[in-house]
């Protein structure tokens, strides 16, 4: 299960961010007052998270992946899929799984650089276009 029906039905609240190279992208998470807004934590909330930096090779697969216990470990991130869009302005999308509360930055390697904060421990989304590959190949927490 990938998640990608949530873009479309209306359980997902998005705000605009723009990336330092001026490409728009939209950040969302689960719509408050939805069916779907009860949190979904694989593990309690880490709140003190730390900085770190980790090369990647997150391709477009729209299957959800559960990354390395390192990277667990290391970034909080419990699953996550990349996927293409179906409809929309924007040709991809990603999603992750966080159990901590941490403000990360994600790196495609078409060199879009993607900003996430995070105050829950949920899915969280980003939409976005790209012109170079939408590999996520470099990702940072601080």
């Amino acid at each position: 299960m990938t998640h990608s029906h949530r873009l479309y039905d209306g359980s997902l609240q998005f705000k605009n961010a723009v990336t330092a190279q001026g490409a728009v992208y939209e950040i969302g998470t689960v719509a408050d007052g939805s069916k779907a807004a009860a949190p979904v934590v694989a593990a309690p909330a880490v709140q003190d998270a730390g900085k770190f930096e980790l090369a990647v090779r997150w391709p477009v697969t729209n299957k959800m992946v559960v990354p390395p216990e390192d990277i667990q470990k290391t970034a909080g991130i419990i699953d996550f899929c990349v996927g293409d869009m179906k409809e929309g302005p924007y040709k991809y999308w990603f999603r992750f799984l966080n159990n901590r509360v941490q403000d990360y930055i994600f790196e495609t390697e078409g060199g879009d650089i993607f900003v996430v904060h995070t105050s829950t421990t949920e899915h969280h989304f980003v939409k976005f276009t790209c012109e170079g590959s939408p590999t996520i190949i470099r990702f940072a927490g601080y």
